[in-house]
């Protein structure tokens, strides 16, 4: 959560409340002071601030789905099938997943329609440090810090990660 977020709108003490309703426990909120210039430097900031190691899962905000079972620990991409989701709105503005004949993930390519699997907006990274070393690398490759965390994804499946696509449904 953003410092003036949770200053002009409470957002920490909601999102607790929240929780507390629902009956679970109160999650960890961090929040961060300066803005972020895209999704993947908030997470390499939220990473920083909260000391994470081992696996982590990442999720975009925008997107409602269902996962059967635990999410795994291992690196992976939730994917949605266009041939059985044949009603997904914007599809040109989806991040497309493509495989390979083991069935792994071999790349994750935004925006551009080339595969019938998407990314329906999670991501799990079998460590932390996986993240960090990728993001720090497209950070100096580009002099930025605004992309997304498909590019950080695409980067580490480049640079030898092994990532398994993570069937999704109800998207």
């Amino acid at each position: 959560i953003s410092r003036l977020v949770d200053e002009k709108f409470g957002a920490a003490e909601a999102v607790r409340r929240s929780f507390a309703a629902s009956g679970l426990p109160s999650p960890d909120i961090i929040v961060i002071d300066q803005p972020t210039r895209g999704a993947a430097e908030t997470v390499e900031v939220m990473i920083e601030k909260s000391g994470s190691k081992g696996p982590i899962a990442i999720k975009d905000a925008h997107s409602f789905f269902a996962v059967q079972g635990p999410v795994p620990e291992n690196s992976f991409i939730a994917v949605s099938d266009l041939r059985q989701n044949l009603d997904t709105p914007r599809v040109g503005y989806k991040s497309f997943v493509l495989c390979n004949e083991q069935g792994l993930v071999s790349d994750i390519i935004e925006k551009e329609v080339c595969s019938n699997l998407i990314s329906v907006g999670l991501y799990g990274f079998s460590d932390a440090k996986i993240f960090q070393r990728n993001f720090e690398a497209l950070a100096s490759a580009t002099g930025s810090g605004a992309f997304f965390t498909s590019h950080v994804m695409s980067a580490a499946i480049a640079g030898g990660d092994v990532v398994e696509p993570l069937t999704t449904t109800d998207f």
